[in-house]
């Protein structure tokens, strides 16, 4: 799908909604092997549904990357991090939180991608994530 600023909404065919309400500047904590603590981002991400049929969150997949080279981002699970799980039922919405270490200096130009779900286009969120 084509980008939409890190403030809008990406309206998915069928009637979904994905969103980012809330973008945080935390010191990212290693909790998990091959995480490495240091300056992150904080993604609050938001799936509303407003189609008539349940959707599955298991299998979503959120990556993020800095400048314009798209520089992938470490994920981190700390500190606050809960990945999406189970699914959303018709009418309601499920929040996520992921976790991305990136320093200060290269968050003026970042990409968040949001994959619902295999063999569909992802949902693509850029810009300032300065706080």
């Amino acid at each position: 799908m084509p980008p939409v600023d890190v403030t809008a909404d990406s309206d998915r065919a069928g009637g979904v909604v994905v969103s980012l309400p809330l973008i945080e500047s935390v010191a990212g904590q290693a909790q998990l092997p091959g995480e490495v603590a240091g300056a992150a981002i904080r993604v609050t991400i938001r799936v509303q549904n407003d189609s008539n049929a349940a959707v599955g969150l298991d299998a979503v997949v959120v990556n993020a990357y800095a400048g314009a080279s798209r520089a992938p981002l470490e994920s981190l699970t700390s500190p606050g991090g809960r990945p999406f799980g189970g699914s959303v039922k018709p009418g309601a919405e499920a929040t996520a939180v992921y976790l991305f270490a990136v320093d200060p200096s290269d968050r003026s130009d970042v990409t968040i991608t949001v994959d619902l779900q295999a063999g569909t286009p992802a949902s693509v969120f850029r810009g300032d994530v300065r706080q």
